[in-house]
């Protein structure tokens, strides 16, 4: 049995004095009108409250809390939902790696991170993609380059300014790869992000296919590649549960806040059966490279892809290892060896330019 510690006693007791105090408030606040809780832009640092109070709810108590009390404790979860509300009240502070911004937009902390390291990541890793340009170059394989803006950038967020954006694009346009910048498609609608994910929506994944579809009609040794036919079924709204409110443990606080499951439009593509003879190899004339931007099949960037260009496709994405290794991977494959892509399109959202964690293989293909 766990040793029991002075705090797994006092802590509910000090919570009970937290709901009559703090949240007696937050109720009263709350039933009172909503908007006076509100306003906070996320950056207005000058005008939060500071001092003991707001350094406990920032982490020290909530990290008490899950490393001291039992697992069981009926008071742990909501000692945890309540200290999460009152942050995201009076301070429009979430936990973990999540960013509150306007509208209640959420966001991942790794948009708005900077280092002093970023400088020494973005030379190194603009050169391994430069690299794999030019190798793909001496192959004869087109490739189009889709740098992702992070939504923070897109939604014009408060310190979404890193200029590694900016450096990518003018390093990157040097290279023989077409370009692709979707910032002005990206921007055009509101709901071309999700609003309580890292990801782009079924609609943002669509107008992205469309823009890099049209872009590289101007490519001339893809105007004769296989085409298949592919048709596009509105499928109406989806409830879509964001990856960040995970992060966000509000239990029965939830219901004063606007933060919850979406009510999202979603896309299914249909796809014609292409036969050919007994021996035949398939030509597959697109390769998709990437991350869960690429990979995730709620969005199915590669299906709007397919309908876009109206031609078959492989996708070598996988999430949570940056654009680098897929990349890597592929290259050194089998499937790319004996089935040679006319045109691979890479998608490389731009905090993975600079983000810990995530370098390039050393050698340009090697795994």
């Amino acid at each position: 049995m766990p040793r029991k510690t002075f705090w797994t006693f006092l802590a509910p007791a000090l919570f009970a004095l937290a709901i009559l105090a703090g949240g007696g408030a937050l109720t009263g606040a709350l039933l009172a009108g909503r908007s006076a809780l509100f306003p906070l832009p996320p950056s207005a640092e000058a005008h939060r409250p500071a001092g003991f109070a707001r350094s406990l709810l920032r982490g020290d108590l909530a990290r008490r809390i899950d490393g001291t009390i039992e697992k069981s404790h009926p008071l742990r979860d909501p000692a945890l939902h309540l200290v999460t509300a009152l942050r995201v009240a009076l301070f429009r502070e979430g936990s973990g790696p999540v960013v509150i911004g306007r509208d209640f937009r959420l966001y991942t902390e790794e948009e708005f991170r900077r280092s002093p390291e970023d400088e020494m990541h973005l030379e190194m890793r603009l050169e391994w993609i430069r690299s794999i340009l030019q190798r793909l170059a001496r192959e004869q394989v087109e490739v189009v380059v889709l740098l992702l803006p992070s939504k923070a950038r897109v939604s014009g967020e408060p310190a979404a300014d890193h200029p590694r954006y900016e450096r990518a694009l003018a390093s990157l346009s040097r290279e023989e790869a077409l370009l692709v910048d979707p910032r002005e498609v990206l921007a055009g609608e509101d709901d071309y992000f999700l609003a309580f994910d890292t990801h782009w929506s079924p609609r943002g994944a669509l107008a992205v296919a469309r823009e890099i579809a049209r872009r590289a009609g101007e490519i001339p040794t893809l105007r004769d590649i296989p085409r298949i036919r592919v048709t596009l079924e509105e499928e109406g709204l989806h409830r879509h549960e964001g990856d960040l409110l995970q992060f966000l443990p509000l239990g029965r606080w939830k219901q004063f806040f606007p933060l919850g499951p979406e009510e999202v439009p979603r896309f299914s593509f249909h796809f014609r059966e292409v036969r050919g003879g007994l021996f035949d190899l398939p030509e597959i004339p697109l390769a998709l490279a990437g991350t869960s931007f690429s990979a995730g099949p709620f969005w199915d960037f590669p299906g709007a892809l397919s309908y876009a260009f109206q031609a078959d496709l492989i996708q070598v994405a996988s999430p949570g290892e940056g654009p680098f290794q897929p990349m890597a991977r592929y290259l050194a494959s089998e499937s790319y060896r004996e089935i040679p892509p006319r045109l691979i399109l890479w998608e490389i959202p731009e905090r993975y330019l600079t983000l810990p964690g995530f370098d390039p293989p050393s050698q340009a293909g090697e795994t």
